[in-house]
């Protein structure tokens, strides 16, 4: 069972069916700050450095997933590919790099997200893999399509 705080327990549920657990705000609109990323961090902490991401959609099946990230640097990553949506990254605190690879997994370019480059897109079917430089990264993260 996972561990929560008090504040991530008190305004959003937790989906634990992804590849990383989700946090859905309760209620309809949805302020993200400081705050946010305090706890993000902390129940990271506390459930030995998972990955773990708060949703600012409604549920898995919307078409728009826009969501906050933190992705911990001792985590594996993996190539992997979308076939039905693009994807932009926005960099909230940390540092990214983003591999872009060919269909036979060979490194075509490297990308870096951080304070000067903040913001990257990623076209559908790109075979890529995100990898925080720093300890810890948070991103904001958007795909548009069907899932």
């Amino acid at each position: 069972m996972l561990k929560q705080t008090k504040y991530l327990k008190k305004n959003f549920l937790l989906d634990n069916t992804g590849r990383s657990p989700a946090f859905f705000p309760k209620k309809k609109n949805f302020l993200f700050n400081i705050k946010n990323t305090k706890d993000l961090i902390k129940f990271s902490k506390l459930n030995n450095n998972t990955n773990c991401r708060i949703c600012l959609h409604k549920t898995k099946k919307e078409k728009l997933h826009n969501m906050v990230v933190l992705l911990n640097k001792e985590n594996q990553a993996y190539p992997h590919q979308h076939t039905n949506s693009d994807e932009i990254y926005q960099i909230i605190s940390g540092s990214i790099k983003i591999f872009s690879y060919s269909k036979k997994i060979k490194l075509k370019k490297m990308f870096l997200l951080s304070k000067k480059n903040i913001i990257f897109k990623i076209n559908k079917k790109n075979i890529h893999k995100i990898e925080p430089i720093t300890k810890i990264a948070i991103f904001h993260e958007i795909k548009f399509g069907k899932y």
